[in-house]
């Protein structure tokens, strides 16, 4: 495996993460204003 391979592996890894990250918090986000509308 060669460098530039293991660079846009883990650049890949990394966006990766960050996008599961920010659509968890916005699931998070939409569910809890679906609980606080519906009580």
């Amino acid at each position: 495996m060669q460098s530039t391979d293991l660079w846009v592996f883990s650049s890949f890894v990394g966006f990766f993460l960050t996008s599961v990250k920010v659509f968890f918090h916005k699931l998070c986000e939409n569910t809890f204003y679906l609980f606080y509308e519906f009580k």
